[in-house]
């Protein structure tokens, strides 16, 4: 909120859904093990280790699926594909868009399941 701006953020969570909140002010102490073990996730290091922007993370889930949100995302499309085509189109529009780029097994998985990817995004 804008009481907020300027202050620094942390959220402390197991859920990575969180990293799309990530911003200039806000970071992610995942935990891991309970909380007997933390890794900080900021802009930086979403980008550096999971390949995305926080502005991404709703189409990477919606790509990949989520089973513990109920997101059913495309069938046969894991993290490292999804990752892949988030950071080659930028969305899952542009995924979309230019479907006729991608070729083979993955562009009939996306074919198939595009309904799927798109329950996310409403």
């Amino acid at each position: 909120t804008k009481k907020t701006i300027g202050v620094q953020k942390i959220i402390i969570t197991g859920d990575r859904d969180s990293f799309q909140l990530i911003d200039n002010e806000t970071s992610v102490f995942l935990t891991k093990k309970g909380i007997s073990e933390i890794k900080v996730i900021d802009e930086k290091v979403l980008k550096d280790e999971y390949g995305i922007t926080p502005s991404q993370v709703v189409d990477l889930k919606a790509l990949m699926g989520d089973a513990s949100d109920n997101i059913p995302g495309v069938s046969g499309v894991g993290e490292k594909t999804a990752v892949s085509l988030i950071s080659t189109y930028g969305t899952l529009d542009g995924v979309y868009e230019h479907i006729d780029e991608i070729k083979g097994a993955l562009a009939l998985k996306l074919t198939n399941d595009k309904q799927n990817a798109y329950l996310t995004n409403l």
